[in-house]
């Protein structure tokens, strides 16, 4: 008999309600939520694979201990026991800050996991947390702390009401973070609306814009600093919004004087003529928004540039209006959880260059952290639902870290290829197999919402939600739950109270408990109301104001924004003679979503390996044609591989897709053969913006040639 259900999908951070048929302990279907009041049917066709991706022969069925002989299968209770041991042997041996743990982007809508894992580390006493975000857009944080007051003051454009739109970097039609984004696009158009977007690569967003505008990779900052430039010249700002809701307006206005049209067309690629146009369209349009994504944060750059891209919308009044850019609310006040984890105290990386974001210190600087000697060298690391040796830049690097470390434990879903070098493998339960819920990023929520998702089919063998595993490792570790005494003594009481009145563990601590005290007392709201809402529940029926939380003034020009834009009149092209080109990586693939979804039948048959896009006039001169094998090198290294080639990239770049170079394993068994080839090869984990430590994957100086035969 089949049953339906409903939930989320946990693929990416837009969390489309999902419709799910169940028979007898197995999913069999699963469709888009119409009823969902957000999403309102759409799914992507990775959510309608979502559960084939959750399966596979690397799937993690029991916990693993990696023995001289191979691996070993142990019990819970041995894990925990020798897990926990080892890591009270090096606190008491080193301290505490010489365990880390990198919480990665296998799980990104699951607050549980983050709450739990988070809490594990501080009760440790660690601040040694690495967190995927570091990797993407830790630079967004930062730029909003500094000009909103608090990092988890987030920005979103409304594009149910803009008429134009200024996209740079960002690619909606795949990356598909927010299901009605693309819709809202087309709707803005087809009344007469403009989109606009900046981007080396012709993507597939771009196909569906009125303009498409090449960009130098790296460069979008000088582009933002003209287009102010351009604004505040010939005052086409809004002088009532400046005076009113910004501070330091003249002292921008002197930052981007230098920066006309014409001396950033050579930097950019783009004729000064249409740097002027732009400006004056972006300016003058009645309802604007300008949004900066991956593309830009991963540069050289990327902090400032972002910062200045998200300054164009105050200049102009856009920011706080509708059809601009808009403050988006959660259903908990994330900024006031975030400084009572914190405690106030913020680390820096141990050479003192860069601090920890929004809790996380940044992950390119993990493999410094390991492999550095000195006071606070990891000894441990625990990667939670991650992938650093695919994820990471530099893969040769991150391997050698890795394998460097005492202790390596991968809390993971599947056996992947991190997991492969730990000590100790954890098997965690994946969504569908556990209860969660999302209120993580409101900013892809255009209303504040909240979904609960149930546990629908049981776990296979004896894997484990995350919050279980972080939990029994606290009381093997000897540490308080979340590192909050009432907790403990509550999942005591809990716990004692289950036994005494036989319940069965239905009366146990869990996060159900913490999270009716968080609805409650953070949000206003009963648990009981978000589980008997199984559609999600809207904690606003219309789309709110978007002003600032505080009602405080934008800080335009924060200090250490304008010191480090000083110095970039001296910030070289990374490109030389023996490496002309700029490599840009981490493309979006339909039928990926990062380092996962491999496991999944039938679209791990769409392409059996990643392509090089290049330029055809880059093709010719090297005489490459469509389907060849190329060696693209950097200064970190070399990869094969085949070439696409047309009209998709500007002359000079060569985009290479992410998250390819896979090799599974099964308990017991050798690594399979690889999947395609790591582009991680060729990045360099000491290239990082200066800001926040996040990785240059946008912009590198590389080298293009036919390769030779291979080798038969």
């Amino acid at each position: 008999m089949t049953t339906t259900a409903y939930t989320y999908c946990d693929l990416c951070l837009s969390a489309c309600g999902l419709e799910v048929d169940i028979d007898r302990g197995r999913i069999v279907a699963v469709h888009g939520d119409r009823a969902h009041p957000l999403s309102a049917g759409y799914l992507c066709v990775k959510g309608k694979h979502g559960p084939a991706s959750r399966q596979g022969p690397g799937r993690l069925l029991h916990p693993l201990k990696r023995t001289e002989a191979g691996w070993e299968q142990i019990s819970w209770d041995q894990a925990y026991r020798e897990v926990a041991a080892k890591l009270r042997q090096i606190r008491q041996r080193d301290g505490p800050q010489v365990i880390g743990m990198y919480y990665g982007a296998g799980n990104p809508t699951s607050f549980f996991n983050f709450l739990f894992a988070q809490g594990f580390m501080s009760a440790l006493g660690s601040r040694s947390f690495f967190n995927v975000l570091s990797l993407e857009f830790t630079g967004r944080y930062l730029a909003q702390e500094k000009m909103y007051g608090h990092a988890f003051f987030a920005t979103a454009g409304d594009f149910e009401r803009a008429d134009f739109v200024l996209m740079f970097g960002h690619n909606p039609a795949i990356s598909e973070e927010d299901p009605r984004k693309m819709a809202h696009l087309a709707e803005m158009r087809a009344r007469g609306g403009t989109l606009v977007v900046v981007d080396p690569r012709r993507t597939e967003t771009a196909r569906k814009a009125d303009r498409w505008v090449p960009i130098t990779p790296g460069s979008d900052i000088y582009l933002a600093l003209a287009l102010h430039h351009v604004i505040i010249r010939d005052g086409l700002y809004d002088r009532e919004y400046v005076a009113r809701r910004c501070r330091g307006f003249d002292h921008l206005g002197r930052l981007v004087k230098p920066w006309s049209p014409e001396r950033v067309s050579g930097l950019t690629g783009i004729n000064a003529t249409e740097i002027e146009s732009l400006a004056r369209e972006f300016a003058t349009a009645a309802h604007a928004c300008a949004v900066a994504k991956l593309g830009v944060f991963q540069t050289r750059q990327g902090t400032l540039a972002y910062w200045l891209i998200e300054a164009l919308n105050a200049v102009t009044g856009n920011l706080e209006r509708p059809g601009g850019l808009l403050f988006r609310r959660g259903a908990l006040p994330l900024g006031l959880m975030a400084d009572i984890a914190n405690r106030g105290c913020r680390r820096q990386t141990r050479d003192g260059l860069y601090p920890e974001i929004i809790g996380s210190l940044p992950a390119a600087c993990l493999p410094d952290e390991i492999l550095t000697p000195g006071t606070g060298q990891l000894r441990a690391l625990l990667v939670d639902c991650g992938n650093p040796l695919v994820a990471f830049p530099n893969e040769s690097r991150v391997g050698q870290a890795l394998e460097a470390l005492e202790l390596l434990v991968s809390v993971d879903v599947f056996l992947n290829e991190t997991a492969q070098l730990a000590h100790y493998v954890l098997p965690a339960a994946a969504h569908f197999e556990k209860e969660d819920c999302y209120v993580t990023f409101p900013e892809h929520q255009p209303r504040r919402f909240v979904q609960w998702a149930p546990a629908l089919v049981p776990p296979p063998g004896e894997a484990r939600p995350e919050w279980q595993i972080f939990m029994d490792l606290s009381q093997h570790a000897g540490v308080r739950l979340l590192n909050t005494p009432g907790l403990g003594l509550m999942a005591k009481a809990l716990h004692l109270l289950d036994r005494l009145c036989r319940r069965g563990g239905r009366w146990r601590f869990s996060p159900r408990v913490y999270a009716g005290l968080l609805f409650l007392l953070l949000a206003r709201t009963r648990l009981s109301s978000v589980l008997n809402s199984p559609h999600g529940l809207l904690l606003s029926e219309t789309a709110e104001p978007g002003r600032h939380p505080k009602g405080r003034r934008i800080t335009l020009v924060p200090a250490e924004f304008a010191a480090a834009l000083g110095k970039i009149d001296a910030d070289k092209d990374p490109r030389t003679d023996e490496y002309p080109l700029l490599l840009i990586t981490g493309e979006r693939e339909r039928f990926k979503a990062n380092t996962r979804f491999w496991h999944a039948p039938l679209l791990a048959r769409v392409r059996a390996e990643p392509l090089a896009r290049l330029n055809r006039l880059d093709a010719e001169q090297a005489g490459i044609v469509e389907g060849d094998n190329v060696m693209v090198s950097t200064p970190t290294g070399s990869i094969r591989v085949k070439a696409r080639v047309g009209d998709d990239v500007m002359p000079g770049v060569v985009s290479i897709p992410h998250a390819w170079g896979r090799r599974f394993q099964g308990a017991g068994a050798d690594a399979g053969p690889e999947l395609g080839v790591n582009v991680n090869r060729l990045t360099d984990d000491l290239q990082r913006d200066p800001l926040t430590g996040m990785p240059v994957f946008k912009g590198i100086a590389c080298r293009l040639e036919k390769a030779p035969p291979a080798p038969s």
